[in-house]
């Protein structure tokens, strides 16, 4: 859902904007973060590396998507990874002030943006449970199940950081459920 729809033309009027690169990071990992982000247009990444240069990826928001908004209220409002965006990308952002302003003013904004917290926090469970199945043919069925077996697949790169599984086996799956036919693809999908 479009959160900033929801929002009056005054209330419109007192967003700020920033624009990023392709692959350029505009929030480093233990910056404090002052704003919740709306992405007008384009794709962020929020993301860490590890010491053998493996990268976790926490999330890519795509357009419409909201990010920090369960770091803003935050007792350690640090970002956590990484904010890259991945195109060329349009951010509005709202500080804390205003957007105890707008709750206090616009009860349908304020009942949509409890909701997105809501579901991301849905979201944070299923991939906790994702990380705990151990073997990669489980993983990328309960993959399936949790995106109704139907999954965009922008390359198998992407996918394979989604299953934190190498890209490899990840390939060797796919291919493998392609021939036993439980799985067909149609274009990406």
């Amino acid at each position: 859902m479009n959160l900033l729809k929801l929002l009056t033309d005054e209330q419109r009027k007192k967003l700020r904007y920033l624009t990023g690169e392709k692959n350029e990071i505009i929030f480093r990992e233990g910056e404090k973060c002052k704003y919740v982000f709306f992405v007008i247009d384009g794709i962020v990444k929020i993301s860490s590396c590890l010491e053998d240069g493996k990268e976790i990826i926490y999330s890519i928001i795509e357009r419409e998507g909201v990010f920090a908004n369960n770091l803003l209220f935050s007792s350690k409002p640090y970002f956590k990874g990484d904010v890259t965006c991945l195109e060329k990308s349009i951010i509005a952002f709202l500080d804390k002030e205003l957007l105890l302003e707008i709750f206090a003013t616009n009860k349908v904004f304020l009942e949509a943006y409890i909701s997105n917290i809501s579901d991301s926090f849905i979201n944070l469970n299923r991939q906790v449970k994702l990380l705990s199945i151990e073997n990669a043919y489980d993983r990328l069925i309960y993959y399936f199940n949790i995106n109704n077996n139907k999954i965009i697949i922008k390359n198998i790169t992407y996918l394979a950081k989604t299953l934190f599984l190498s890209r490899e086996c990840t390939s060797r799956l796919i291919n493998k459920l392609v021939k036993e036919d439980k799985i067909s693809i149609n274009k990406n999908i």
